[in-house]
């Protein structure tokens, strides 16, 4: 495996994305938001929607436990990839947890809607997919990584293992505003059918 591989590799895997979640949680705090219904069922917006599919509600994270400290070195005023030289072999791979992990989620809307089937009532339809995915990687890829081919030596990639699986879900939401019994009341329910759509994991022993 050559390391111009492993580094394309590394480079794909720690890519902070989260496109989506934070504007989700932000939209909790919005009153006429389409998406908050995702999480409190109770809340409705002011008006009737519809959502395109994918370009209306996206989202990835990628979560793990290697962070910026354990690949990002700050030294005399510059700041270095670990992969440079400048920083020590030991230190990195010091630093590194017995056994880095990569979660990552990925969720799309694929069609979406809501309409009031009263004033004071508010349903909701949803359909979409979600992806989970989960890599572990030896610590020694990664000294690999770093080290290169040295005197010799051989590295383990014992305990190599990746999961993933993706699910279509859909759901059907209702929302009933209570004012007239208590000023501010909004009661809500969601049901949802979660249908698994494929599953794959690979491990090396």
């Amino acid at each position: 495996m050559s390391k111009k591989y492993i580094i394309a590799t590394l480079a794909i895997l720690l890519l902070p994305l989260t496109l989506g979640a934070q504007g989700l949680r932000g939209s909790y705090f919005l009153d006429n938001s389409i998406v908050r219904t995702k999480l409190n069922p109770a809340f409705s917006p002011r008006a009737n929607y519809f959502q395109l599919p994918v370009l209306s509600n996206t989202g990835v994270g990628v979560y793990g436990n290697i962070g910026a400290s354990n690949v990002l070195y700050p030294m005399d005023g510059s700041l270095y990839l670990f992969l440079n030289k400048n920083v020590p072999a030991d230190q990195f791979v010091n630093s590194l947890p017995a056994m880095p992990g990569i979660d990552i989620s990925f969720d799309t809307n694929l069609l979406s809607f809501g309409f009031y089937g009263s004033d004071h009532s508010f349903w909701s339809v949803e359909t979409g997919l979600t992806v989970d995915a989960s890599v572990g990687l030896p610590k020694e890829f990664l000294e690999f990584a770093k080290r290169g081919p040295e005197n010799g030596r051989v590295y383990s990639l014992k305990g190599f293992n990746i999961y993933a699986n993706a699910s279509l879900y859909a759901s059907l939401g209702y929302s009933r505003d209570l004012s007239d019994v208590v000023k501010g009341l909004k009661i809500g329910a969601k049901a949802r059918l979660l249908i698994p759509a494929a599953e794959t994991s690979a491990h090396l022993g």
